[in-house]
């Protein structure tokens, strides 16, 4: 079975529709969601309605949590909450119906996806350092999952646990955009974001996963990032939302 995976689109219709040509290219069985399709973008409602239409799973984001009352603002920046009010005015009773029956994980096999670390995860926490991934890495090993997809940082990268010795990788970066995970290890992959990336490369990013070879492959592709900064402008969202775009940041 082989399973496209996309993270964090944040409302960024251009970015979706580019990965979206790439993902029908690759003829996946299914495609799975790690949360936050809202926040930050101006296309809160039509992402909602592609995730919702072409996703087989999709999980609950701390962005689509708060915008449906699920999540306190008190944990987003300014810049953030401003965005939040706003795509709460925007989106329809379908898609905030929708929004807050989404789960926050999901399993299959050997796999676990989540938006953030699945320890408590309504909390929506990072996985950004080894004491977090020493805790996710403790909580797989009590289930029956050994590799880890989530989201949320917005950054990609695996993370492998080989008896105590966590290893770090750097993915569709300077290390790998192709791995093959090992039987005997445990791993923690973060998931790169299709909206909004954190890692200096401004392109949309999706990624495949065969669960038979236990094969992963990041990929990037390039949108119109002007398109998407200029409709974040005009619907009266903070600058920053959009010059970060052009950044990968």
């Amino acid at each position: 079975m082989r399973i496209a995976l996309i993270s964090d689109i944040h409302a960024n219709w251009e970015a979706l529709q580019a990965v979206t040509k790439e993902v029908e290219r690759e003829k996946p069985d299914m495609i799975i969601h790690l949360g936050d399709v809202v926040g930050y973008g101006a296309d809160p409602v039509r992402c909602c309605r592609w995730v919702k239409e072409n996703c087989t799973v999709s999980l609950l984001g701390n962005h689509d949590a708060v915008v449906v009352g699920k999540m306190d603002t008190y944990y987003f920046s300014p810049h953030a909450r401003i965005a939040i009010q706003w795509t709460a005015d925007q989106i329809d009773l379908e898609c905030r119906e929708w929004i807050a029956s989404l789960p926050f994980n999901f399993g299959i096999d050997e796999f676990l996806f989540s938006h953030g670390s699945p320890v408590n995860p309504e909390n929506f926490d990072y996985i950004l350092d080894y004491d977090m991934a020493g805790k996710a890495f403790e909580f797989l090993k009590k289930t029956p999952h050994k590799i880890l997809f989530v989201g949320h940082s917005h950054k990609s990268f695996i993370l492998e646990l080989n008896d105590d010795r966590i290893s770090f990788f750097n993915v569709n970066g300077s290390d790998i955009e192709e791995f093959t995970f090992e039987k005997e290890k445990y791993y923690i992959v973060s998931v790169g974001s299709v909206g909004q990336p954190r890692d200096y490369d401004p392109r949309a990013y999706y990624a495949i996963l065969d669960i038979g070879k236990k094969y992963f492959i990041a990929r990037r592709v390039a949108y119109d990032i002007a398109v998407a900064a200029e409709k974040i402008k005009n619907a009266g969202l903070p600058e920053l939302l959009a010059d970060r775009l052009f950044q990968g940041r």
